[in-house]
């Protein structure tokens, strides 16, 4: 994950579920920041080399910030509650809210379905420790993710099949069940001047 922050010259990563991988982010985008930031110019971002982390639990995200020293000037830790929630028929997982940004990549670990607010009333709860985690935070920002977009689910075969079967994109995307990954990229032709610019940084 490091290397492909790095490969990609990611600005923006949206993280959903905090840990080690916080600090590996946040690292990758300190080097970017130190290797490029007088040239993006042209890219249009608001805050770049910024990582949004979105953790469930209270508790785990102030352990993931304490381990970051220095390298929480890269970081953005929201603390969202995580609900049972519907995508068309479905019952699945997401965050309560999400902040406004435009990643260059997502990072899917959560939220863990421990944390879900569930309610008697739910057709099924997908919070028993029988049932694999299904979240639809994805499936739900696709419309507005730029081409190029990588994701990566940490685990969550079954979670990373399920947004495959809904995504309405064109996606290209790899599962490496012995690794225990799954990686998507958005394949679709670039959008317009901006989005552009940023395919000529990423090039050069």
């Amino acid at each position: 994950m490091h290397a492909i922050v790095q490969i990609r010259k990611c600005l923006t990563v949206l993280e959903l579920g905090s840990g080690v991988s916080t600090k590996v982010i946040a690292h990758a985008l300190m080097l970017n920041h130190n290797n490029y930031k007088d040239k993006i110019g042209l890219v249009r971002r608001q805050n770049p080399f910024k990582l949004y982390s979105i953790e469930a639990e209270k508790e785990y995200a102030h352990i993931t910030q304490d381990t970051l020293g220095s390298l929480n000037e890269y970081v953005e830790m929201h603390v969202i509650e995580g609900v049972q929630s519907n995508f068309g028929p479905y019952s699945c997982g997401r965050y309560q809210t999400m902040p406004s940004v435009c990643p260059d990549l997502i990072y899917i670990d959560g939220p863990s379905p421990y944390s879900y607010v569930h309610y008697e009333n739910e057709y099924f709860n997908i919070s028993h420790p029988d049932v694999t985690n299904v979240t639809c935070d994805l499936l739900m920002l696709e419309p507005y993710l730029l081409p190029g977009t990588f994701v990566i689910f940490d685990g969550m075969t079954n979670n990373a099949r399920f947004n495959r079967r809904n995504l309405q994109r064109n996606w290209l995307a790899f599962e490496d069940t012995k690794e225990d990954y799954t990686i998507m990229v958005l394949d679709e032709n670039p959008l317009g001047s901006h989005h552009k610019n940023q395919i000529k940084f990423i090039d050069e």
